[in-house]
């Protein structure tokens, strides 16, 4: 089993894992982890909009 780490679940963390599970199947054996200190995300250019 191939395991891929993402460091930072950030928009470029997401974007990647997204783009390697569209592109993976279950015959590759690929495990794709993000890994990202905070439980939440904060979309820096939407935050003003929600105030």
């Amino acid at each position: 089993m191939t395991r891929i780490v993402i460091i930072g679940g950030g928009a470029a963390g997401i974007n990647a894992a997204q783009a390697l599970a569209k592109n993976l199947t279950e015959a590759d054996d690929t495990e794709v982890i993000v890994l990202e200190k905070n439980s939440y995300f904060y979309h820096v250019i939407g935050a003003p909009r929600a105030y």
